[in-house]
């Protein structure tokens, strides 16, 4: 697995954030994603599903699809 790197800049950007409580999204310290999961998302896969945290185009959003023969 590949290591991360971070310049000093950011170190201390992250650092000073969770020091003051700071999110970039305005979230609070304490305040969680939105999370949905849904499953049979892929009708030509035998198992799939999708999962979202945040809000769209701000958050993650993955898709998984298995096909077994």
């Amino acid at each position: 697995m590949a290591s991360l790197i971070l310049s000093p800049a950011e170190q201390d950007y992250i650092i000073r954030g969770v020091e003051s409580g700071f999110r970039a999204d305005g979230r609070g310290s304490l305040d969680r994603r939105e999370v949905s999961l849904r499953t049979g998302m892929i009708s030509q896969a035998n198992g799939s599903a999708r999962c979202r945290i945040g809000n769209l185009g701000v958050g993650t959003d993955v898709l998984v699809g298995v096909k077994a023969e």
